[in-house]
């Protein structure tokens, strides 16, 4: 069966997309959206298991990027 597809979501394939990327996201074909974002899902699993963080390291990465700025 051949017949056409339309894909709208509210999904990117960047964790947090500037207004410009969700602008050049948003006018892409629909097989492109596709490939972007099975590329990184696949990117996201192959990259292993997270680390494990504790809530101390955690409260301590903070506090040295708002010392920093960042």
């Amino acid at each position: 069966m051949n017949k056409t597809e339309t894909i709208i979501v509210d999904v990117y394939p960047w964790a947090e997309p500037t207004e410009e990327q969700k602008k050049f996201f948003d006018a892409l074909p629909p097989e492109e959206k596709r490939r972007m974002i099975e590329q990184s899902i696949k990117e996201g699993v192959d990259s292993g298991p997270p680390e494990q963080t504790d809530a101390e390291s955690i409260v301590d990465e903070a506090k040295k990027r708002r010392e920093h700025g960042v």
